[in-house]
């Protein structure tokens, strides 16, 4: 095929020629090169393996610390799927199959965890995923006849990119684990080579769909990321096989059909699960403005940030790099000036992904937007599965791959050049001493350009307590301030083993648990004050510790160091309107205590409740508070007790502008119906609620209007009815 074809090489550089202890030396060196490339490119990471993790802001790493350790735990110890949990978003389960779980480095860690422990075997599999991902590269590299030099700074360029580096610095796992891409392509390139289907051709696609199928598991970006280079490559080659000879298109077309069936059949049982959950939740589209924020813009791919060799520095506090290196660019350059029919391919889909990283918008600087917004993104994002894409930068990546290859190319045109000088002049340099030099000087340079310098470490000092937790009775743990530690939370419950109240997933589900159960909501919000005053009845005294039994939300971990002053007073305030007391810790560890949430000892408790969803702002001074909805609003009703209890409900309600029939359902079922007037009326409902929580939905009959259409003030809301006045009332003489 012509993508691998290239002109003569030096004898000892043909790697077919060479026999297969030969192969395996020059393999074996190969890959020792890169681990220490990769020591370095970690330093000093590899002093402090079992304490530290690399980390600059994002909290990405304790998320992945908990991958790793999550899926083993799911699949060995407990054994169930591990896409589902029970262990995060307490009481609710989050699917795991919009997360950026990694089950691959789950599994490939879990003897390394056996052996090391946790934090040393992630750090081991980092060093790991960097140096599989340069070395496949450099197989990529000497499959497409790039010479040993040049294939090795292919590896250097793909695997040590400042993407891949700004991602390492995130703590991100699975955007490091780039090696299946090279590899995947090294298979479906000699799957289309030839015309016959012999044994060798599935064997390649078996291989290709091995690839695309583990990829798939470590991240779906990069599964996106393979299904586009095929796409893009099948259709140029087969767009050059009508070119060249007719006679060619049906071969190809058949070896391409053969290897993305057996792509599809390797990814079904993943893909379909996790499209399902993208198809059924509305957590899985991503807003605009992330998008756009998490676009590549033009200046800094010519921008070197944090770089050795130019001293410089990136932009502060943001999370990306994408600059693709002047040494790597001018090598490519001269690859394609001197031999554009080797190149062409891999110009091409070099320029096609970083199209992509653009994003659905053209941006010249960071923040600098143009009026252009046709760019391939967007179209990309209209398909199915397309709308999950929220960081379009990480194209880079792959971007990043064609250009190591291209500019492998043009070291090669390079060295032929000095060869060729020096063979002229018959110095005695020739063959070795010079070319490697340079060839040396050339893979050091661009290493140093994409240096960034002695990596952050930040040291793991997790509470001795934690340990003793694991074997205490079960019970959910709030840490607090929640809002600010919970991918901490995450990295915590691996030593402890508690369902933990929230957490930090990739996609964020829409549970509210933490958001609206009393008790819990004032906890979790430490800087503000949750108001309930629209429901005259509720009583956070009084419901919030039966409702953090009735939860079992049995431990409280405090951070100080996390807290400002000011939260520190509103907790021990909180603590003391709770519990009636100061809690004394059940343990402490420096600014860290744990706190056992004290057993209920009270009789029947009265319910409480708060809006939810469907409701515009509560509005009107605090003795007249108000909400108006556009036709449809929830309230969540919570019954503190340990047994169902008969409830009375008194509102006021009201209609805009006309009169309107209202329903009551309670968790689904209707429960009663009332006639709306535009005054103010009150009413009442009974109803029996179960323990924890229930909803009450609220739905009027008819359109929604703007007052702004019926030229009554400026407001441009839609309203139905409002509510007011809400109080809840327990029935004591009334059966259950």
């Amino acid at each position: 095929m012509a993508i691998t074809s290239s002109s003569k090489l030096p004898p000892d550089e043909v790697a077919c020629r060479e026999r297969p202890g030969q192969l395996a030396l020059r393999y074996s060196w190969s890959l020792a090169l890169y681990v220490g490339l990769t020591l370095l490119f970690t330093w000093p990471l590899p002093l402090h393996l079992s304490e530290t993790v690399i980390r600059v802001q994002s909290g990405d790493a304790w998320q992945n610390l908990w991958n790793i350790w999550w899926v083993p735990h799911a699949l060995f110890d407990l054994h169930s799927n591990p896409f589902h949990t029970t262990l995060l978003y307490y009481p609710d389960s989050p699917t795991l199959y919009l997360h950026a779980l990694n089950p691959l480095a789950g599994i490939i860690s879990y003897p390394l965890q056996n052996l090391f422990g946790l934090v040393t075997a992630f750090n081991l599999l980092v060093i790991l995923m960097l140096t599989l991902s340069a070395f496949c590269a450099y197989l990529l590299g000497r499959y497409l006849k790039l010479s040993q030099p040049a294939a090795l700074l292919a590896g250097a360029i793909f695997a040590y990119s400042p993407i891949i580096s700004s991602q390492l610095d995130q703590g991100q796992l699975e955007q490091i684990s780039a090696l299946w891409l090279p590899l995947y392509l090294l298979f479906f390139l000699k799957a289309l080579e030839g015309q016959t289907f012999r044994g060798t051709f599935w064997l390649n696609s078996i291989g290709a769909a091995l690839c695309f199928f583990l990829t798939a598991l470590t991240t779906w970006y990069y599964a996106l990321n393979l299904v586009l280079v095929s796409v893009f490559a099948a259709l140029w080659f087969m767009l050059k096989a009508l070119r060249l000879s007719r006679a060619r298109l049906a071969p190809l077309s058949f070896r391409l059909a053969g290897v993305a069936l057996l792509c599809a059949l390797f990814i079904a049982p993943l893909f379909y699960p996790t499209f399902k959950e993208a198809a059924n939740t509305t957590y899985a589209v991503v807003g605009k403005s992330s998008v756009l924020y998490n676009s590549a813009d033009i200046l800094h791919f010519f921008w070197p940030g944090n770089s050795a060799l130019w001293f410089t520095q990136a932009e502060p506090n943001y999370d990306f790099q994408w600059f693709l290196g002047f040494i790597p660019l001018t090598l490519a350059l001269v690859a394609a000036l001197t031999n554009w029919r080797r190149t062409n391919f891999w110009v091409a889909l070099g320029l096609f992904f970083i199209i992509l990283a653009l994003g659905p918008v053209l941006k010249v600087g960071l923040e600098s937007y143009t009026p252009i917004k046709w760019l391939p993104t967007s179209w990309l994002q209209k398909l199915p599965f397309g709308s999950i894409i929220r960081v379009p930068l990480r194209f880079v990546t792959f971007a990043m791959l064609c250009l190591g290859i291209t500019a492998g190319f043009g070291l090669d045109d390079l060295l032929k050049k000095i060869r060729l000088k020096l063979s002229a002049s018959k110095t005695k340099l020739y063959p070795t001493l010079l070319p490697h030099a340079c060839a040396v000087l050339t893979i050091g340079l661009v290493l140093l350009e994409f240096y960034p310098g002695p990596r952050t470490l930040v040291e793991l000092k997790p509470p001795n307590f934690l340990s003793q937790l694991k074997n205490s009775p079960t019970g959910a743990v709030l840490e607090i301030p929640l809002l600010k530690i919970q991918p901490l939370a995450m990295y915590e419950q691996t030593l402890h083993h508690q369902p933990i109240v929230g957490g930090y997933l990739a996609r964020k589900p829409t549970f509210d648990f933490m958001d609206y159960t009393p008790g819990v909501r004032e906890l979790v919000q430490t800087s503000i004050s949750p108001d309930y005053k629209e429901f005259s009845s509720n009583d956070l005294a009084t419901a919030g510790l039966p409702l953090l039994n009735l939860y079992n939300v049995r431990y409280i971990i405090l951070h100080h160091d996390w807290m400002t002053p000011k939260e520190e007073n509103r907790i021990k305030d909180l603590f003391l309107q709770l519990f009636g007391k100061n809690l004394e810790p059940l343990a402490t560890d420096g600014p860290t205590g744990l706190y056992l949430v004290p057993t209920y000892q009270g009789g029947l408790v009265n319910a409480a409740g708060t809006a939810t969803k469907g409701w515009h702002k509560l509005e009107g001074p605090p003795e007249d508070l108000y909400r108006w909805s556009a036709g449809e609003g929830e309230f969540a009703l919570y019954n503190p007790n340990k047994e169902p209890l008969r409830f009375r409900l008194d509102l006021s309600l009201y209609s805009y502008p006309e009169s309107r029939t209202i329903e009551f359902r309670l968790n689904g079922q209707l429960i009663g119906q009332k006639a709306l007037v535009t005054a103010v009326l009150p009413q009442s409902l009974e109803f029996t609620l179960p323990p924890g929580r229930s909803t009450l939905n609220l739905k009027a009959s008819g359109e929604a209007i703007r007052p702004i259409d019926r030229h009554e003030g400026d407001d441009e809301r839609k309203l139905s009815f409002g509510v007011k006045e809400l109080k809840l009332s327990m029935i004591t003489d009334s059966p259950k």
